[in-house]
C-alpha cells in the first residue's frame, strides 16, 4: 500500500470513503451430513441413485425452489484423529451443485429439498437435503435424525450421536466444486 493512502496522527482516516458490500455467492452453501442412498433398482448404477443429506447448520438465507445452492458435506474429525471430541466436525466436497428442483414437507416438522446435481464429477444427478422446516437453531433431537437414530442405533452409526456443532472446517478453496463448469480438464485436485 503505498505510504501517502495510511492514515497518520496528522492525517485521519477518511470517512467519505465507502467499501461496498461482498458480492451474492453464486450458490448458497449447504453444510451437511451424508445419511443414506436409495437406488431405483439393483444395479446400483450412481446416475440412477439418489443421496440424501441432513443439514447441520443453518443456512444464511432460506432454501427456495430455483436457488442454485453447494453442499460441503461433514464428518466426525474423530474418524481421522481420535483424539478430537466428536462434536467438532471437518468438511469434504462431495462434488454436488445445482438448483432446488422442489421442496416436500415431511414428518416431524422436517422439509427435503430435491437437488438437480450439475457437477459431472459426481454421478448422482439427484440429491435431498432434509432441513427444519421452523427458523430456530437446528435440532438433531428431533425428526429425521431422531427416526434414524432408534431404527438403526447410536452404537451401530456414531455420527448419528453427535452433541450440537462446536467447530466445523471448511473445505479449502482450490479444492471447491465448480458446480457445471467442474468437468474433465478442469484444474484441481482430483486431476
Amino acid at each position: 500500500m503505498p505510504s501517502d493512502m495510511l492514515a497518520s496522527a496528522d492525517r485521519p482516516v477518511s470517512t467519505s470513503v465507502r467499501i461496498p458490500p461482498p458480492l451474492k455467492p453464486r450458490s448458497l452453501l449447504l453444510v451437511a451430513k451424508w445419511v443414506s442412498a436409495q437406488c431405483a433398482d439393483l444395479s446400483w448404477a450412481a446416475s440412477k441413485s439418489t443421496h440424501r443429506y441432513e443439514l447441520v447448520v443453518k443456512p444464511d438465507e432460506p432454501i427456495a425452489v430455483g436457488r442454485r445452492v453447494s453442499i460441503q458435506a461433514v464428518f466426525p474429525i474423530a474418524f481421522t484423529a481420535p483424539e478430537v471430541p466428536l462434536d467438532e466436525l471437518d468438511t469434504y466436497d462431495p462434488h454436488v451443485t445445482g438448483r432446488v428442483d422442489g421442496i416436500q414437507e415431511i414428518r416431524g416438522g422436517w422439509r427435503r429439498a430435491r437437488i438437480v446435481n450439475m457437477c459431472w464429477r459426481n454421478k448422482v444427478r439427484e440429491v435431498e437435503v432434509d432441513y427444519p422446516a421452523h427458523d430456530g437453531a437446528l435440532e438433531h433431537d428431533v425428526g429425521v435424525a431422531e427416526q434414524s437414530r432408534e431404527l438403526m442405533g447410536a452404537a451401530a452409526c456414531p455420527e448419528r450421536a453427535l452433541a450440537p456443532i462446536a467447530c466445523v472446517r471448511p473445505t479449502l478453496a482450490w479444492r471447491a466444486c465448480l458446480g457445471d463448469l467442474c468437468g474433465p480438464g478442469s484444474r484441481d485436485f482430483y486431476g
